[in-house]
């Protein structure tokens, strides 16, 4: 019996041909997952509204829905220049604004935000499957930690890279090349999750396969030129990896 065979069989999802994407058994099988942090894995992009709308709110900018669709997935120092930049009347600090966004959503995790359900599983299945896994966020450092600790995720990830740490935030694709590039992986042969039109299109810049997880049609149109597939939960996900992994060489019964 494979690793695999540990999850609940579902019917397989295959990708809309018409729109030229490879069906799941005519694709290579994965050499690596990498998985974006924030509404991936963790419920935490109504974390992130909320700090962002009180932060900004107290310099009295206000952000209204469009505005915080837009944003959703960008990096941090991408996203307060975006907002300064169109309101020319306030005068903030961009490092200051991102330290007040990243405090509050980091009390907010001690406080305990939970793992997306069949995050975990997932995780923990592909871990213990040996297949290499990344952890790939806009999320400064310490967040990114404090959620692995919490979470009891030490050892599952082989790289964990914020993109602080390598420049420019998404969508811009540079923290996904550096992961990349970290864990010697193929593209061609790996994959991206992602929530956000923004993780999206830096997964896609980097050259990786991506599957959207999202339940927001808007969302799951958007993305659609950029990823493989967009599916609304983990059960779905589930199957989906299932169907790109279980004849993953050297794995068999």
């Amino acid at each position: 019996m494979t690793w695999i065979a540990s999850f609940k069989r579902h019917d397989p999802i295959i990708p809309n041909k018409e729109n030229g994407r490879p069906s799941p058994m005519s694709i290579h099988p994965a050499s690596a997952v990498f998985f974006d942090m924030d509404g991936v894995l963790i419920d935490s992009e109504p974390v992130w509204q909320e700090a962002i709308v009180s932060t900004f709110g107290r310099l009295g900018i206000t952000l209204d829905a469009t505005m915080q669709e837009h944003l959703a997935g960008m990096g941090n120092v991408e996203s307060v220049q975006y907002v300064l930049g169109r309101n020319p009347g306030v005068r903030a600090d961009v490092r200051e604004i991102c330290a007040q966004l990243d405090a509050h959503v980091l009390c907010r995790i001690g406080e305990g935000i939970g793992a997306i359900p069949g995050a975990e599983a997932l995780v923990r299945a592909l871990a213990g499957g040996g297949v290499p896994l990344a952890l790939v966020s806009t999320s400064g450092p310490a967040l990114m930690a404090a959620v692995v600790r919490a979470n009891r995720w030490d050892g599952l990830f082989r790289v964990v890279l914020s993109s602080e740490e390598v420049g420019p935030g998404k969508p811009d694709p540079a923290v996904y090349c550096e992961a990349v590039r970290r864990m010697q992986a193929d593209v061609s042969r790996s994959l991206a999750i992602e929530d956000t039109v923004n993780g999206a299109r830096s997964a896609h810049g980097a050259g990786l396969p991506v599957i959207g997880l999202t339940r927001d049609p808007g969302v799951a149109a958007a993305m659609a030129p950029l990823v493989w597939q967009v599916v609304p939960d983990y059960t779905a996900l589930t199957s989906l990896v299932q169907e790109r992994f279980e004849r993953r060489p050297g794995r068999g019964a």
